[in-house]
């Protein structure tokens, strides 16, 4: 488990983005 905690933080972005986006196509 050698993720640095900036990549998590991208992920983390990245998904709640798609997850906002997701949502508003609703």
């Amino acid at each position: 488990y050698a993720v640095s905690a900036e990549r998590i933080r991208q992920l983390e972005k990245n998904a709640m983005q798609k997850i906002r986006t997701a949502m508003a196509d609703e």
